[in-house]
């Protein structure tokens, strides 16, 4: 769907938005091979991981930034 919107569109800038069912490794590497930017939902139960790492960086001070140029 992704790839299709892109074939249609291939020069429109557009935020996908979703829910945590599409945040996942391989689904972000296909937004990102189409080159769309993207807001995904995600829950502590769902995402450990990547929750237990925005905490590590918030106690050690450290910011995460995007910016789209």
């Amino acid at each position: 769907m992704i790839t299709k919107f892109r074939e249609d569109h291939p020069k429109l800038k557009a935020i996908i938005l979703e829910d945590g069912l599409a945040s996942n490794g391989p689904h972000i590497r296909i937004l990102q091979d189409q080159g769309l930017s993207f807001i995904l939902g995600a829950k502590p139960g769902d995402h450990g991981y990547l929750f237990e790492q925005a905490d590590l960086a918030g106690k050690n001070e450290r910011r995460f930034e995007h910016r789209d140029t």
